[in-house]
């Protein structure tokens, strides 16, 4: 996807952050860390003016002792 553009934009980030249908709260957050790790850096640099994706939570589990 987006083979011809040479920057990242909006819509590149946000499709690639969607939550998928049989997708944890975790392992959403892990899979996106990286694209919002790479948006930060390029944010610094002022290389991009591309929102960094939301942070989820995980879902809190009670656990039986």
């Amino acid at each position: 996807m987006y083979i011809s553009n040479a920057t990242l934009t909006q819509e590149m980030a946000d499709a690639w952050c969607a939550k998928r249908d049989t997708e944890a709260n975790r392992s959403h957050g892990t899979r996106t860390q990286v694209v919002r790790m790479f948006v930060d850096y390029l944010r610094r640099r002022e290389l991009t003016d591309v929102t960094p994706p939301a942070t989820f939570r995980p879902e809190s589990r009670i656990r039986a002792p």
